[in-house]
Protein backbone atom coordinates (compact mmCIF):
# COMPACT_ATOMS: atom_id res chain seq x y z
CA UNK A 1 0.00 0.00 0.00
CA UNK A 2 1.29 3.46 -0.93
CA UNK A 3 1.95 5.83 1.93
CA UNK A 4 0.19 8.72 0.14
CA UNK A 5 -2.58 8.33 -2.44
CA UNK A 6 -4.22 11.24 -4.24
CA UNK A 7 -7.36 10.13 -6.04
CA UNK A 8 -9.31 12.24 -8.56
CA UNK A 9 -8.44 15.42 -6.67
CA UNK A 10 -9.78 18.72 -7.99
CA UNK A 11 -9.90 22.04 -6.18
CA UNK A 12 -11.39 25.47 -6.83
CA UNK A 13 -10.70 28.43 -4.56
CA UNK A 14 -13.68 30.01 -2.81
CA UNK A 15 -15.26 32.77 -4.91
CA UNK A 16 -13.68 31.58 -8.17
CA UNK A 17 -14.93 29.49 -11.08
CA UNK A 18 -11.78 27.95 -12.54
CA UNK A 19 -10.24 24.94 -10.78
CA UNK A 20 -6.61 25.24 -9.72
CA UNK A 21 -6.20 21.47 -9.55
CA UNK A 22 -7.85 19.16 -12.08
CA UNK A 23 -8.33 15.43 -11.53
CA UNK A 24 -4.99 14.78 -9.82
CA UNK A 25 -4.04 11.12 -9.37
CA UNK A 26 -0.72 10.40 -7.67
CA UNK A 27 0.77 7.92 -5.23
CA UNK A 28 3.98 8.02 -3.22
CA UNK A 29 5.72 5.32 -1.22
CA UNK A 30 7.40 5.59 2.15
CA UNK A 31 10.89 7.02 1.77
CA UNK A 32 10.27 8.69 -1.59
CA UNK A 33 11.98 12.00 -2.36
CA UNK A 34 9.44 13.74 -4.60
CA UNK A 35 9.90 17.02 -6.42
CA UNK A 36 6.83 18.79 -7.81
CA UNK A 37 7.71 21.36 -10.46
CA UNK A 38 5.92 23.57 -12.94
CA UNK A 39 5.42 27.16 -14.03
CA UNK A 40 4.24 29.93 -11.70
CA UNK A 41 0.54 29.45 -10.86
CA UNK A 42 0.40 25.82 -12.05
CA UNK A 43 -0.95 24.63 -8.67
CA UNK A 44 2.20 23.36 -6.91
CA UNK A 45 1.59 25.19 -3.64
CA UNK A 46 -2.11 24.33 -3.63
CA UNK A 47 -1.40 20.63 -4.21
CA UNK A 48 1.14 20.62 -1.41
CA UNK A 49 -1.30 22.25 1.03
CA UNK A 50 -4.01 19.71 0.17
CA UNK A 51 -1.78 17.05 1.78
CA UNK A 52 -2.05 18.75 5.19
CA UNK A 53 -5.62 19.48 6.22
CA UNK A 54 -4.77 22.22 8.73
CA UNK A 55 -3.26 24.46 6.05
CA UNK A 56 -5.58 23.58 3.16
CA UNK A 57 -7.16 26.70 1.60
CA UNK A 58 -10.89 27.36 1.56
CA UNK A 59 -12.76 26.25 -1.54
CA UNK A 60 -14.53 23.41 -3.30
CA UNK A 61 -12.70 20.10 -3.16
CA UNK A 62 -13.54 16.81 -4.83
CA UNK A 63 -11.60 13.59 -4.64
CA UNK A 64 -9.55 12.11 -1.81
CA UNK A 65 -6.16 12.35 -0.15
CA UNK A 66 -5.23 9.17 1.70
CA UNK A 67 -2.29 8.89 4.09
CA UNK A 68 -1.51 5.35 5.24
CA UNK A 69 -4.85 4.29 3.80
CA UNK A 70 -6.88 6.80 5.84
CA UNK A 71 -8.57 9.94 4.52
CA UNK A 72 -6.47 12.94 5.56
CA UNK A 73 -9.60 14.78 6.79
CA UNK A 74 -10.22 12.02 9.35
CA UNK A 75 -6.98 12.65 11.26
CA UNK A 76 -7.19 14.79 14.37
CA UNK A 77 -5.04 17.92 14.48
CA UNK A 78 -2.68 16.20 16.91
CA UNK A 79 -2.40 13.11 14.71
CA UNK A 80 -1.77 15.25 11.65
CA UNK A 81 0.91 17.31 13.43
CA UNK A 82 2.77 14.11 14.33
CA UNK A 83 2.28 12.64 10.86
CA UNK A 84 3.00 15.52 8.44
CA UNK A 85 5.56 18.34 8.82
CA UNK A 86 5.59 21.50 6.72
CA UNK A 87 8.19 24.14 5.78
CA UNK A 88 7.16 27.29 3.90
CA UNK A 89 9.21 29.39 1.48
CA UNK A 90 9.40 32.40 3.81
CA UNK A 91 11.73 31.67 6.78
CA UNK A 92 10.25 34.48 8.88
CA UNK A 93 6.62 33.41 8.48
CA UNK A 94 7.05 30.15 10.38
CA UNK A 95 9.11 31.24 13.38
CA UNK A 96 6.90 31.85 16.42
CA UNK A 97 9.25 32.13 19.42
CA UNK A 98 12.19 34.28 20.49
CA UNK A 99 14.94 31.67 20.94
CA UNK A 100 16.19 28.81 18.78
CA UNK A 101 15.87 26.26 21.58
CA UNK A 102 12.30 27.38 22.23
CA UNK A 103 11.46 27.09 18.54
CA UNK A 104 12.58 23.46 18.61
CA UNK A 105 10.56 22.84 21.77
CA UNK A 106 7.40 24.62 20.60
CA UNK A 107 5.73 21.72 18.78
CA UNK A 108 6.22 19.02 21.44
CA UNK A 109 5.26 21.55 24.12
CA UNK A 110 2.04 22.37 22.25
CA UNK A 111 1.24 18.65 21.99
CA UNK A 112 1.69 18.14 25.74
CA UNK A 113 4.88 16.10 25.75
CA UNK A 114 6.57 15.65 29.13
CA UNK A 115 9.48 17.95 29.98
CA UNK A 116 12.15 15.25 30.04
CA UNK A 117 10.91 13.96 26.67
CA UNK A 118 11.00 17.49 25.21
CA UNK A 119 14.57 18.04 26.42
CA UNK A 120 15.61 14.72 24.92
CA UNK A 121 14.00 15.47 21.54
CA UNK A 122 15.35 19.01 21.36
CA UNK A 123 18.90 18.04 22.31
CA UNK A 124 19.10 15.18 19.82
CA UNK A 125 17.54 17.26 17.04
CA UNK A 126 19.96 20.16 17.63
CA UNK A 127 22.90 17.75 17.53
CA UNK A 128 21.69 15.98 14.36
CA UNK A 129 21.26 19.31 12.54
CA UNK A 130 24.53 20.69 13.89
CA UNK A 131 22.94 23.86 15.32
CA UNK A 132 24.37 23.77 18.83
CA UNK A 133 26.31 26.95 18.02
CA UNK A 134 23.06 28.92 17.56
CA UNK A 135 21.01 27.03 20.17
CA UNK A 136 20.75 30.03 22.53
CA UNK A 137 20.53 32.73 19.84
CA UNK A 138 17.59 35.07 19.33
CA UNK A 139 15.66 33.91 16.27
CA UNK A 140 15.30 37.49 15.04
CA UNK A 141 19.08 37.78 14.64
CA UNK A 142 19.54 34.64 12.56
CA UNK A 143 20.44 34.78 8.88
CA UNK A 144 17.91 33.56 6.31
CA UNK A 145 19.72 30.25 5.93
CA UNK A 146 19.88 29.72 9.69
CA UNK A 147 16.18 30.54 10.07
CA UNK A 148 15.19 28.05 7.40
CA UNK A 149 17.38 25.36 8.97
CA UNK A 150 15.69 26.02 12.33
CA UNK A 151 12.28 25.82 10.61
CA UNK A 152 13.26 22.47 9.15
CA UNK A 153 14.56 21.18 12.48
CA UNK A 154 11.43 22.29 14.34
CA UNK A 155 9.24 20.60 11.70
CA UNK A 156 10.87 17.20 12.22
CA UNK A 157 11.64 17.34 15.93
CA UNK A 158 8.72 14.95 16.62
CA UNK A 159 9.74 12.73 13.69
CA UNK A 160 6.86 13.03 11.21
CA UNK A 161 6.51 10.37 8.52
CA UNK A 162 6.03 12.96 5.76
CA UNK A 163 7.70 16.33 5.23
CA UNK A 164 6.19 18.93 2.86
CA UNK A 165 8.29 21.88 1.66
CA UNK A 166 7.08 24.81 -0.45
CA UNK A 167 9.95 26.54 -2.28
CA UNK A 168 12.15 26.27 0.85
CA UNK A 169 15.28 27.67 -0.83
CA UNK A 170 13.57 30.69 -2.43
CA UNK A 171 15.22 33.19 -0.06
CA UNK A 172 18.52 31.39 0.48
CA UNK A 173 21.88 32.21 -1.03
CA UNK A 174 23.48 29.49 -3.22
CA UNK A 175 25.64 28.13 -0.39
CA UNK A 176 22.78 27.97 2.14
CA UNK A 177 20.50 26.48 -0.53
CA UNK A 178 22.94 23.68 -1.31
CA UNK A 179 23.44 22.92 2.39
CA UNK A 180 19.67 22.89 2.96
CA UNK A 181 19.07 20.36 0.17
CA UNK A 182 21.93 18.21 1.51
CA UNK A 183 20.17 18.15 4.88
CA UNK A 184 16.89 17.10 3.23
CA UNK A 185 18.70 14.22 1.54
CA UNK A 186 20.05 13.08 4.91
CA UNK A 187 16.57 13.26 6.46
CA UNK A 188 15.20 11.20 3.62
CA UNK A 189 17.92 8.57 3.45
CA UNK A 190 18.91 8.24 7.11
CA UNK A 191 15.52 8.69 8.80
CA UNK A 192 13.27 7.37 5.98
CA UNK A 193 11.15 10.53 6.04
CA UNK A 194 9.13 10.93 2.86
CA UNK A 195 10.05 14.30 1.35
CA UNK A 196 7.69 16.13 -1.02
CA UNK A 197 9.09 19.44 -2.20
CA UNK A 198 7.60 22.05 -4.56
CA UNK A 199 10.57 23.77 -6.16
CA UNK A 200 11.47 26.08 -9.05
CA UNK A 201 15.21 25.77 -8.67
CA UNK A 202 15.83 22.21 -9.83
CA UNK A 203 19.60 22.43 -10.10
CA UNK A 204 20.21 21.00 -6.62
CA UNK A 205 17.12 18.74 -6.48
CA UNK A 206 17.12 17.01 -9.87
CA UNK A 207 20.03 14.72 -9.08
CA UNK A 208 18.73 13.61 -5.67
CA UNK A 209 14.96 13.16 -6.04
CA UNK A 210 13.53 9.70 -6.74
CA UNK A 211 10.37 10.97 -8.45
CA UNK A 212 9.68 14.11 -10.47
CA UNK A 213 6.09 15.35 -10.93
CA UNK A 214 5.51 17.76 -13.80
CA UNK A 215 2.49 19.99 -13.21
CA UNK A 216 0.97 22.28 -15.84
CA UNK A 217 -2.35 24.10 -15.71
CA UNK A 218 -3.38 22.22 -12.58
CA UNK A 219 -2.89 18.81 -14.22
CA UNK A 220 -0.21 16.15 -13.86
CA UNK A 221 1.66 15.89 -17.15
CA UNK A 222 4.20 13.33 -16.02
CA UNK A 223 5.24 11.46 -12.89
CA UNK A 224 8.30 9.27 -13.17
CA UNK A 225 12.00 8.97 -12.46
CA UNK A 226 13.74 12.34 -13.11
CA UNK A 227 15.50 11.32 -16.35
CA UNK A 228 12.28 10.18 -18.03
CA UNK A 229 10.30 13.20 -16.80
CA UNK A 230 12.92 15.69 -18.01
CA UNK A 231 12.76 14.21 -21.50
CA UNK A 232 8.97 14.63 -21.46
CA UNK A 233 9.39 18.33 -20.66
CA UNK A 234 11.12 19.07 -23.96
CA UNK A 235 7.90 19.49 -25.94
CA UNK A 236 6.03 21.50 -23.31
CA UNK A 237 7.00 25.20 -23.24
CA UNK A 238 5.95 25.76 -19.61
CA UNK A 239 7.75 22.68 -18.31
CA UNK A 240 10.84 23.23 -20.47
CA UNK A 241 11.14 26.71 -18.93
CA UNK A 242 11.52 25.37 -15.37
CA UNK A 243 14.31 22.96 -16.21
CA UNK A 244 17.85 23.86 -15.03
CA UNK A 245 19.87 25.85 -17.54
CA UNK A 246 22.25 22.96 -18.21
CA UNK A 247 19.31 20.67 -19.04
CA UNK A 248 17.90 23.28 -21.42
CA UNK A 249 21.31 23.62 -23.07
CA UNK A 250 21.47 19.83 -23.47
CA UNK A 251 18.01 19.73 -25.05
CA UNK A 252 18.75 22.73 -27.31
CA UNK A 253 21.89 21.03 -28.59
CA UNK A 254 19.94 17.83 -29.37
CA UNK A 255 22.59 15.76 -27.65
CA UNK A 256 22.19 12.00 -27.74
CA UNK A 257 21.23 9.97 -24.67
CA UNK A 258 19.25 10.83 -21.53
CA UNK A 259 19.44 14.40 -20.23
CA UNK A 260 22.01 14.98 -17.47
CA UNK A 261 20.71 15.20 -13.92
CA UNK A 262 23.88 16.78 -12.49
CA UNK A 263 26.40 19.38 -13.62
CA UNK A 264 29.21 16.83 -13.70
CA UNK A 265 27.23 14.66 -16.14
CA UNK A 266 26.56 17.69 -18.33
CA UNK A 267 30.22 18.75 -18.39
CA UNK A 268 31.27 15.27 -19.48
CA UNK A 269 28.80 15.49 -22.36
CA UNK A 270 30.11 18.88 -23.53
CA UNK A 271 33.79 17.95 -23.28
CA UNK A 272 33.33 14.60 -25.02
CA UNK A 273 31.03 15.85 -27.79
CA UNK A 274 32.22 19.38 -28.70
CA UNK A 275 35.54 20.94 -29.68
CA UNK A 276 36.95 24.03 -27.96
CA UNK A 277 38.98 25.69 -30.70
CA UNK A 278 36.84 28.83 -30.24
CA UNK A 279 37.06 29.84 -26.58
CA UNK A 280 34.40 32.53 -26.12
CA UNK A 281 31.67 34.65 -27.72
CA UNK A 282 31.25 38.43 -27.91
CA UNK A 283 29.45 40.18 -25.05
CA UNK A 284 28.69 43.72 -26.26
CA UNK A 285 28.18 46.24 -23.45
CA UNK A 286 25.18 48.57 -23.38
CA UNK A 287 25.81 52.31 -23.43
CA UNK A 288 24.91 53.96 -20.13
CA UNK A 289 24.95 57.62 -19.12
CA UNK A 290 27.80 58.85 -16.94
CA UNK A 291 25.54 60.62 -14.42
CA UNK A 292 25.17 58.80 -11.09
CA UNK A 293 21.66 58.37 -9.64
CA UNK A 294 22.56 56.28 -6.57
CA UNK A 295 25.66 57.09 -4.52
CA UNK A 296 26.69 55.62 -1.19
CA UNK A 297 30.02 56.87 0.16
CA UNK A 298 31.80 55.11 3.06
CA UNK A 299 28.57 54.09 4.79
CA UNK A 300 28.62 52.46 8.22
CA UNK A 301 25.63 50.89 9.95
CA UNK A 302 24.97 48.76 13.04
CA UNK A 303 21.74 47.68 14.68
CA UNK A 304 22.73 48.91 18.14
CA UNK A 305 25.34 51.25 19.56
CA UNK A 306 27.32 48.39 21.09
CA UNK A 307 26.71 46.00 18.19
CA UNK A 308 28.96 44.89 15.38
CA UNK A 309 29.04 46.90 12.16
CA UNK A 310 26.73 45.32 9.59
CA UNK A 311 28.06 47.70 6.94
CA UNK A 312 31.56 49.16 7.17
CA UNK A 313 33.06 51.55 4.65
CA UNK A 314 30.43 50.45 2.11
CA UNK A 315 30.53 52.48 -1.11
CA UNK A 316 28.40 52.13 -4.20
CA UNK A 317 27.79 54.18 -7.36
CA UNK A 318 25.07 53.36 -9.90
CA UNK A 319 24.54 55.31 -13.11
CA UNK A 320 21.31 56.67 -14.51
CA UNK A 321 19.49 53.93 -16.41
CA UNK A 322 21.82 51.18 -15.17
CA UNK A 323 20.64 47.80 -13.88
CA UNK A 324 22.90 46.89 -10.98
CA UNK A 325 22.58 43.64 -9.02
CA UNK A 326 23.98 43.28 -5.51
CA UNK A 327 24.90 39.73 -4.49
CA UNK A 328 26.09 38.22 -1.22
CA UNK A 329 25.38 35.55 1.37
CA UNK A 330 22.42 35.61 3.75
CA UNK A 331 23.12 38.09 6.53
CA UNK A 332 25.78 40.00 4.58
CA UNK A 333 23.83 43.27 4.80
CA UNK A 334 22.27 43.53 1.34
CA UNK A 335 18.73 44.28 2.54
CA UNK A 336 20.13 46.63 5.16
CA UNK A 337 21.93 48.64 2.47
CA UNK A 338 18.70 48.72 0.47
CA UNK A 339 16.87 50.10 3.52
CA UNK A 340 19.50 52.83 3.88
CA UNK A 341 19.22 53.79 0.22
CA UNK A 342 15.43 53.98 0.49
CA UNK A 343 15.61 56.19 3.58
CA UNK A 344 14.01 53.64 5.91
CA UNK A 345 17.18 53.48 8.01
CA UNK A 346 19.83 56.10 8.74
CA UNK A 347 23.55 55.33 8.52
CA UNK A 348 25.83 55.74 11.53
CA UNK A 349 28.17 57.62 9.22
CA UNK A 350 28.76 58.17 5.54
CA UNK A 351 26.75 59.91 2.82
CA UNK A 352 23.94 58.72 0.57
CA UNK A 353 22.73 60.61 -2.49
CA UNK A 354 19.67 59.74 -4.55
CA UNK A 355 19.15 61.61 -7.83
CA UNK A 356 22.14 63.87 -6.97
CA UNK A 357 20.56 65.02 -3.70
CA UNK A 358 21.58 63.91 -0.20
CA UNK A 359 18.94 61.61 1.19
CA UNK A 360 18.65 63.57 4.44
CA UNK A 361 17.52 66.62 2.46
CA UNK A 362 14.32 64.93 1.27
CA UNK A 363 11.33 65.98 3.39
CA UNK A 364 7.73 64.87 4.00
CA UNK A 365 7.79 61.74 1.87
CA UNK A 366 9.23 63.61 -1.12
CA UNK A 367 11.75 60.84 -1.82
CA UNK A 368 9.12 58.12 -2.23
CA UNK A 369 6.50 60.36 -3.78
CA UNK A 370 8.62 61.84 -6.57
CA UNK A 371 11.74 59.74 -6.99
CA UNK A 372 12.11 56.26 -5.56
CA UNK A 373 10.05 53.09 -5.11
CA UNK A 374 11.30 50.24 -2.96
CA UNK A 375 9.80 46.75 -3.22
CA UNK A 376 10.32 44.49 -0.13
CA UNK A 377 11.19 40.82 -0.44
CA UNK A 378 8.01 39.78 1.39
CA UNK A 379 5.05 40.95 -0.75
CA UNK A 380 2.56 40.38 2.06
CA UNK A 381 3.97 43.42 3.87
CA UNK A 382 2.13 45.72 1.48
CA UNK A 383 -1.05 43.70 0.93
CA UNK A 384 -4.06 45.26 2.66
CA UNK A 385 -7.07 44.31 0.52
CA UNK A 386 -9.32 41.27 0.34
CA UNK A 387 -8.77 40.49 -3.35
CA UNK A 388 -6.05 40.87 -5.96
CA UNK A 389 -8.38 43.06 -8.00
CA UNK A 390 -8.65 45.53 -5.12
CA UNK A 391 -4.87 45.49 -4.64
CA UNK A 392 -4.37 46.39 -8.31
CA UNK A 393 -7.01 49.10 -8.48
CA UNK A 394 -5.45 52.08 -10.28
CA UNK A 395 -2.44 49.99 -11.36
CA UNK A 396 -3.42 49.32 -14.96
CA UNK A 397 -0.10 50.70 -16.26
CA UNK A 398 1.85 48.23 -14.15
CA UNK A 399 -0.38 45.35 -15.25
CA UNK A 400 0.16 46.20 -18.91
CA UNK A 401 3.93 46.40 -18.49
CA UNK A 402 4.15 42.98 -16.88
CA UNK A 403 2.03 41.23 -19.52
CA UNK A 404 0.65 38.63 -17.08
CA UNK A 405 -3.00 37.59 -17.04
CA UNK A 406 -3.85 39.05 -13.63
CA UNK A 407 -7.58 38.71 -14.31
CA UNK A 408 -7.47 34.98 -13.63
CA UNK A 409 -6.48 35.72 -10.02
CA UNK A 410 -8.52 38.92 -9.52
CA UNK A 411 -11.02 37.21 -7.19
CA UNK A 412 -8.34 35.48 -5.08
CA UNK A 413 -7.19 36.77 -1.72
CA UNK A 414 -3.58 38.04 -2.13
CA UNK A 415 -2.41 35.51 0.46
CA UNK A 416 -3.90 32.60 -1.52
CA UNK A 417 -1.99 33.13 -4.77
CA UNK A 418 1.40 31.53 -5.44
CA UNK A 419 4.64 33.14 -4.29
CA UNK A 420 5.51 34.07 -7.86
CA UNK A 421 2.12 35.67 -8.45
CA UNK A 422 2.54 37.72 -5.27
CA UNK A 423 5.81 39.09 -6.64
CA UNK A 424 4.16 40.05 -9.92
CA UNK A 425 1.29 41.84 -8.17
CA UNK A 426 3.69 43.87 -6.03
CA UNK A 427 5.82 44.81 -9.04
CA UNK A 428 2.72 45.95 -10.94
CA UNK A 429 1.83 48.23 -8.03
CA UNK A 430 5.37 49.64 -7.92
CA UNK A 431 5.61 50.35 -11.65
CA UNK A 432 2.35 52.30 -11.59
CA UNK A 433 4.12 55.00 -9.51
CA UNK A 434 6.48 56.01 -12.35
CA UNK A 435 9.70 55.78 -10.30
CA UNK A 436 13.04 57.30 -11.31
CA UNK A 437 14.82 54.81 -9.06
CA UNK A 438 13.57 51.27 -8.43
CA UNK A 439 14.93 49.18 -5.56
CA UNK A 440 14.00 45.50 -5.65
CA UNK A 441 14.69 43.03 -2.84
CA UNK A 442 14.59 39.44 -4.14
CA UNK A 443 12.27 40.27 -7.10
CA UNK A 444 12.30 36.72 -8.52
CA UNK A 445 11.55 34.82 -5.32
CA UNK A 446 9.12 32.05 -6.23
CA UNK A 447 9.16 32.80 -9.97
CA UNK A 448 9.74 30.27 -12.74
CA UNK A 449 12.12 30.91 -15.63
CA UNK A 450 9.45 32.30 -17.96
CA UNK A 451 8.29 34.78 -15.32
CA UNK A 452 11.89 35.78 -14.67
CA UNK A 453 12.29 36.46 -18.38
CA UNK A 454 9.20 38.67 -18.22
CA UNK A 455 10.64 40.58 -15.23
CA UNK A 456 14.02 40.90 -16.97
CA UNK A 457 12.37 42.26 -20.12
CA UNK A 458 10.40 44.81 -18.06
CA UNK A 459 13.50 45.96 -16.18
CA UNK A 460 15.48 46.35 -19.39
CA UNK A 461 12.69 48.42 -20.92
CA UNK A 462 12.61 50.59 -17.79
CA UNK A 463 16.37 51.07 -17.96
CA UNK A 464 16.05 52.26 -21.56
CA UNK A 465 13.71 54.94 -20.19
CA UNK A 466 16.60 56.02 -17.90
CA UNK A 467 15.13 54.48 -14.76
CA UNK A 468 17.90 53.33 -12.42
CA UNK A 469 17.39 49.84 -11.02
CA UNK A 470 19.11 48.20 -8.08
CA UNK A 471 18.22 44.58 -7.35
CA UNK A 472 19.29 42.53 -4.37
CA UNK A 473 19.04 38.83 -5.08
CA UNK A 474 20.44 35.35 -4.53
CA UNK A 475 19.24 34.34 -7.97
CA UNK A 476 22.47 34.03 -9.93
CA UNK A 477 20.78 33.04 -13.19
CA UNK A 478 18.51 36.10 -13.07
CA UNK A 479 21.37 38.43 -12.16
CA UNK A 480 23.32 37.12 -15.13
CA UNK A 481 20.29 37.57 -17.38
CA UNK A 482 19.40 41.18 -16.52
CA UNK A 483 22.39 43.05 -15.07
CA UNK A 484 24.69 45.64 -16.59
CA UNK A 485 26.94 45.23 -13.55
CA UNK A 486 27.02 42.99 -10.49
CA UNK A 487 28.59 43.67 -7.13
CA UNK A 488 29.48 41.40 -4.21
CA UNK A 489 28.81 42.54 -0.64
CA UNK A 490 31.19 40.78 1.71
CA UNK A 491 32.30 41.57 5.25
CA UNK A 492 30.37 44.83 5.28
CA UNK A 493 31.44 46.39 2.00
CA UNK A 494 31.25 45.95 -1.77
CA UNK A 495 34.49 44.11 -2.53
CA UNK A 496 34.17 43.56 -6.29
CA UNK A 497 32.12 44.76 -9.27
CA UNK A 498 32.07 43.66 -12.90
CA UNK A 499 29.95 42.80 -15.90
CA UNK A 500 28.10 39.47 -15.51
CA UNK A 501 30.38 37.63 -17.96
CA UNK A 502 33.39 38.34 -15.75
CA UNK A 503 31.64 38.43 -12.37
CA UNK A 504 30.19 34.91 -12.73
CA UNK A 505 33.05 33.28 -14.61
CA UNK A 506 34.88 30.43 -12.88
CA UNK A 507 33.65 27.70 -10.56
CA UNK A 508 32.83 29.59 -7.36
CA UNK A 509 29.70 31.70 -6.88
CA UNK A 510 28.82 31.33 -10.53
CA UNK A 511 26.08 30.07 -12.82
CA UNK A 512 25.66 26.37 -13.50
CA UNK A 513 26.73 26.95 -17.10
CA UNK A 514 29.91 28.71 -15.94
CA UNK A 515 30.70 25.84 -13.58
CA UNK A 516 30.17 23.27 -16.31
CA UNK A 517 32.23 25.09 -18.94
CA UNK A 518 35.00 26.58 -16.76
CA UNK A 519 38.45 25.58 -17.98
CA UNK A 520 37.04 24.43 -21.32
CA UNK A 521 35.48 27.68 -22.54
CA UNK A 522 36.10 31.25 -21.31
CA UNK A 523 33.52 33.64 -19.83
CA UNK A 524 30.54 31.47 -20.85
CA UNK A 525 27.92 32.00 -18.16
CA UNK A 526 24.55 31.76 -19.96
CA UNK A 527 22.82 28.76 -21.51
CA UNK A 528 22.32 30.48 -24.87
CA UNK A 529 26.02 31.42 -25.03
CA UNK A 530 27.07 27.83 -24.38
CA UNK A 531 24.75 26.53 -27.10
CA UNK A 532 26.16 29.16 -29.48
CA UNK A 533 29.81 28.36 -28.83
CA UNK A 534 29.25 24.61 -29.00
CA UNK A 535 27.62 25.00 -32.41
CA UNK A 536 30.44 27.30 -33.57
CA UNK A 537 33.05 24.74 -32.55
CA UNK A 538 31.15 21.77 -33.92
CA UNK A 539 31.13 18.17 -32.75
CA UNK A 540 34.21 16.04 -32.39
Amino acid sequence: MAQIEIKDLSFTYAGTDSPVLKNINLSFDEGDFVCICGATGCGKTTLLKMLKQSISPAGEKTGKVLINGKNSSEYSKREEAELVGYVSQNPDSQIVTDKVWHELAFCPESLGYKQNEIRNLVAKTAMWFGIENIYDRDTVNLSGGEKQLVNLASSVVIKPQVLLLDEPTAQLDPVASSNFIDTLVRLNRELSITVIIAEHNLEEVLGVCSKLVLLDGGMVIKKSEPGVAVTAAKDNKNLYSVMPSYVKAFLDLDCEGEPPLTLSEFRKTIVSCYKNDIQTVDHPAREIESEYTIEADKVYYRFSREGKDILSDASLKIRKGEIYTLMGLNGSGKSTLLSLLSGLKKPVSGKIRICRKEIKEYRNGELHRECLVSVPQDPTWIFSKETVEEELKGCSKGEEMISYDFKKIYSHHPYDISGGEKQLVVLAKALSKNPKVLLLDEPTKGLDYSSKCVIAKILKELSEEKITILTVTHDIEFACMVSDRCGLLFNGSVVTEDRPEKFFSGKFYSTSIAKASSGYYTDIVRSEDLVKICKQNGKR
